[in-house]
């Protein structure tokens, strides 16, 4: 993710523990959601679960906040990327550098409102080729090219 500087190594063909842990997450929330939290524990492995990739996503965005404070990773560009800005800046008032832990949750809504973006543009787009038979023609002979 260009945020970060770093690469979830997607089209490697290798299962990618973070992104397998946000899903489950993501999932576990979307089905629980209509279940009223006074009832989650007759859920125990599905909480479990939860709180499991809850867990990992949280020590592997720690991990990726000391990489960077180490010098390891770096932005993908020569300008400085997301997490440089919230490392680096200090408010104008108080002088004061946010905490790694309000940067890792920062990081974290920058991941899911990501996805769900991404998903809802995809989703959008092709509703829109399914119902203009136009664009779906040229879009076709387009990549048939």
């Amino acid at each position: 993710t260009c945020l970060m500087g770093m690469s979830f190594e997607s089209f490697s063909g290798e299962p990618v523990p973070f992104l397998q842990h946000l899903k489950n997450w993501l999932d576990i929330n979307a089905d629980m959601g209509n279940i009223p939290p006074q009832l989650w524990w007759l859920f125990p492995k599905t909480m479990k679960s939860a709180h499991d990739s809850a867990d990992f996503l949280k020590a592997y965005t720690k991990d990726l906040l000391a990489r960077r404070r180490r010098g390891e990773t770096q932005a993908l560009s020569k300008c400085p990327d997301l997490l440089d800005c919230m490392l680096e800046t200090a408010d104008t008032l108080s002088g004061e550098k946010l905490p790694d832990e309000v940067i890792g949750h920062e990081l974290m809504s920058f991941l899911f409102a990501g996805q769900d973006s991404t998903a809802v543009a995809l989703s959008s787009f092709f509703c829109f080729v399914a119902a203009n038979p136009a664009a779906q023609a040229k879009l076709v002979a387009e990549i048939q090219e």
